[in-house]
């Protein structure tokens, strides 16, 4: 669990540190954006996880963006949520063990068309729609005794060592096409904006599978 948080805020340095980059020409074809927020669950697994947060980085491109609206767009996102322990326990899962921890991440890497308002002033809107592949990833673990062998740093000794920590007792990595939408409000600079976007995402596992990021990017 801790090394996808450790992963999570990884990703949103390495995101921060891309926005340094010098924004594009305006009749550049290509723009890129990053955006991170939070990230509700719902449909069906809204029960069993609480709400998380979402990073995400990616493109648009457009041959004509000063006069044509339409925009080819991609993205590659990050989901992390932790697991509503209570919830599965109450809902009794067949085979289902008890657990101390639990989480679930998604990996989203999505395409589709956006549609960008060309009205004048700084605050224009923009929407889209699209298709991506999504790797849903679930655990859930338990506290207990663990038996390893452990090599001290310093001294470069090692000896067998026993101490508390996570066992993970059911896994499950699945991989599924879906579809998304968004829309989102844009404050225009020079040759850049910031954003705000409310994000919809959809894919069938077992049973449907919903997230609604709400997030903050800004796109150059």
């Amino acid at each position: 669990m801790i090394l996808r948080k450790t992963l999570f805020a990884t990703l949103l340095c390495l995101f921060l540190g891309a926005t340094v980059a010098v924004a594009q020409p305006a009749d550049d074809p290509n723009q890129f954006h990053f955006f991170f927020g939070y990230s509700p669950v719902t449909g069906s697994a809204e029960p069993y996880l609480d709400a998380g947060y979402n990073i995400g980085f990616g493109g648009t491109w457009n041959p004509n963006r000063q006069k044509q609206t339409l925009s080819l767009r991609w993205d590659v996102t990050y989901d992390w949520w932790d697991a509503n322990l209570g919830a599965i326990e109450e809902a009794e899962v067949p085979g289902s063990i008890r657990a101390d921890d639990g989480d679930a991440d998604l990996w989203t890497g999505r395409m589709g068309v956006q549609f960008d308002s060309h009205n004048s002033g700084k605050i224009r809107w923009h929407g889209g729609v699209g298709m991506g592949a999504y790797r849903l990833h679930g655990d859930l673990s338990v506290e207990t005794l663990v038996s390893y062998i452990y090599c001290d740093p310093w001294w470069g000794y090692c000896y067998p060592y026993t101490g508390v920590g996570e066992a993970v007792t059911q896994s499950k990595t699945t991989t599924k096409l879906g579809y998304y939408a968004d829309l989102g409000l844009d404050i225009e600079l020079t040759n850049s904006c910031f954003f705000i976007e409310a994000q919809y995402n959809y894919a069938s596992y077992q049973e449907a599978f919903e997230t609604f990021p709400i997030v903050l990017g800004w796109r150059w």
